[in-house]
């Protein structure tokens, strides 16, 4: 996903109350498992990590802070998601090459 689609997505899903992803999780180049995100503002565990570059150049309200605030929250979580989904994904068809390779080795 290019970063216009998530964002596009992240859009689309703000109205929301409650959002909910089911994604792949990395565990391990082995291991992947299937898990579900509540991006909804419950939990806030690695937001900190992917903030976005935004400039302010006058005084906002505090509603208005607080509405930046929640989007790249969850503009940052919904990011983890993705980015984790695609690992999972990387990681399992990397192992089902290195298992071809093994096979075709053998023959």
């Amino acid at each position: 996903m290019t970063g216009t689609e998530i964002k596009n997505l992240v859009d689309f899903l703000l109205p929301y109350e409650t959002v909910i992803v089911y994604h792949g999780l990395f565990k391990n180049v082995l291991m992947q498992e299937a898990v579900l995100s509540n991006l909804s503002g419950d939990t806030a565990d690695g937001a900190d990590e992917l903030i976005s570059e935004r400039e302010v150049i006058f005084e906002p309200g505090i509603l208005q802070i607080l509405e930046v605030f929640e989007t790249e929250i969850f503009y940052g979580l919904f990011l983890q998601v993705v980015y984790e989904s695609q690992l999972a994904k990387f990681s399992s068809e990397w192992l089902r090459l290195r298992v071809h390779q093994k096979i075709s080795k053998n023959h």
